[in-house]
């Protein structure tokens, strides 16, 4: 037991060594679009082809998120609202609207000049909040399955991500309706260990600099 917690802590601290915490805000707008999966043998109107055409929504996004990484891999969770919908219904615009938990595992490049790569995949967990045309007035439990990719250069980041959802948000009689969309985005990162670590051994050699200077001014 004991040599079990001894190799325990040689791993806890070297991935507490070697990894890197960021926390992050996102903010971008989403693109989607409903479709449609028509049940078998449902016989529908002449005009339900046309009701149902529908058109791409634009909506806004924003979230904070937590990075884990231990390079080259990167783990993000977080939380984010989001809006899926269509442009066009019966009363206008259908917007849907979701708060939701991103769960996303990537794989990381590191590039010259401060600039880096992510490839990820994950999920995205969400509640619905409101509807524009149809509210449920009940809690309405969406999972994405999401993939993206995101470019950074210092504390800037730009990244796109796909989605699609996993279970329908409206389970009608004559079909089945998911969301899909794209989201693209801008993010700032607020947090970054590595960086932090960095500033804090400059500061540090400096005083050690000023301390040394001072005790030869002495002499």
């Amino acid at each position: 037991m004991r040599y079990i917690l001894v190799i325990l802590f040689f791993v806890a601290n070297y991935f507490i060594a070697n990894s890197q915490h960021q926390i992050s805000l996102h903010g971008g707008w989403t693109a989607s679009k409903i479709v449609e999966f028509r049940k078998a043998d449902i016989p529908v109107g002449s005009s339900y082809n046309d009701l149902h055409a529908f058109p791409m929504h634009h909506g806004i996004y924003g979230s904070i998120e937590y990075e884990y990484m231990l390079h080259p891999f990167k783990l993000s969770v977080g939380l984010s609202a989001s809006e899926f919908g269509t442009s066009r219904y019966i009363a206008g615009p259908w917007a849907t609207y979701y708060i939701s938990i991103p769960m996303m595992l990537g794989y990381h490049w590191k590039l010259p000049k401060n600039f880096s790569i992510t490839l990820e995949g994950g999920a995205e967990i969400g509640i619905e909040t409101s509807s524009t045309v149809f509210n449920y007035n009940k809690t309405q439990l969406l999972a994405l399955g999401t993939v993206g990719v995101e470019a950074a250069w210092k504390r800037l980041k730009f990244g796109l991500k796909g989605h699609f959802s996993m279970n329908p948000f409206r389970d009608w009689n004559t079909a089945y309706l998911h969301h899909s969309g794209m989201t693209t985005y801008i993010g700032y990162t607020l947090f970054d260990s590595v960086k932090n670590k960095e500033r804090r051994a400059k500061r540090l050699a400096k005083k050690e600099s000023e301390l040394s200077n001072d005790l030869l001014n002495r002499e």
